[in-house]
């Protein structure tokens, strides 16, 4: 004899498959504790502690920055450069020029007063007179004016003066005079013979010796042979006359 059918009530429910999702996810949650929070500003994931999201990587400088600093440098160094040239283009004197002296009226006050006759030379430009002044060398009296090249610093012309005795003080003050320069030959010059001495030196000293009348008279210097030969052709006498004030002296040669 058959069963009538269960009725809807006496059927067995199937289990909700979500149900138990949801107990399950219940039961993991109150497990694990409430989700972890990130604090705004903080760096996320994957950053580097200390630096701000979307910064970029530390260690790595700016493109922009190294380009700056390139077109910095290349601007100095092209400024240096033509501020070198200007420097180089700039004209330089050959040196500072000394102040002309009144050779003349040296010699006429220092012949009136020891009574010797002295002789000036005449030397054209670029020659100028900027020294002049009594000596005493080798404990003789005498008298000295010096000529520089206004276009050579190193070059110079200068005569020494004294009046001849005869004595053994002649020979002493010549040889003061001409150091270590040894006698070369004799020369003719404006009618009168004089010794020509040489040191020997690079640049070499040249001097030439002669006596005029009463006067031992030396032409000496830094320059070539015919420079002095035309400073002793040139030479002129100044006679003692009545004393005159003493002219200024300068600096030595």
């Amino acid at each position: 004899m058959s069963q009538p059918p269960a009725s809807a009530q006496d059927r067995p429910t199937p289990a909700d498959p979500s149900a138990t999702d949801v107990t399950d996810d219940a039961a993991t949650a109150a497990t694990a504790g409430p989700p972890a929070t990130t604090p705004v500003g903080s760096p996320g994931p994957g950053s580097a502690p200390g630096r701000p999201a979307g910064a970029p990587p530390a260690g790595r400088p700016s493109r922009h920055g190294r380009g700056g600093w390139r077109s910095l440098v290349i601007s100095m160094a092209i400024l240096l450069g033509i501020v070198a040239l200007w420097i180089a283009l700039l004209p330089r004197p050959a040196g500072t020029a000394r102040p002309a002296v009144d050779v003349g009226s040296s010699a006429r006050y220092v012949a009136a007063e020891t009574g010797t006759t002295l002789y000036v030379p005449s030397l054209p430009a670029p020659w100028r007179p900027t020294s002049v002044r009594t000596t005493d060398t080798a404990s003789v009296p005498g008298w000295h004016a010096g000529y520089t090249h206004e276009g050579d610093d190193r070059a110079y012309v200068a005569v020494e003066e004294t009046a001849a005795t005869g004595a053994d003080s002649d020979d002493a003050w010549t040889r003061a005079i001409l150091k270590t320069a040894t006698e070369r030959e004799a020369r003719t010059v404006g009618g009168r013979t004089w010794a020509l001495y040489s040191d020997g030196g690079d640049p070499e000293r040249r001097s030439l010796v002669g006596r005029i009348e009463g006067t031992l008279v030396v032409v000496t210097g830094l320059a070539d042979l015919e420079v002095l030969e035309a400073a002793a052709g040139s030479l002129q006498s100044v006679e003692p006359t009545a004393s005159s004030a003493p002219p200024s002296a300068s600096a030595t040669p």
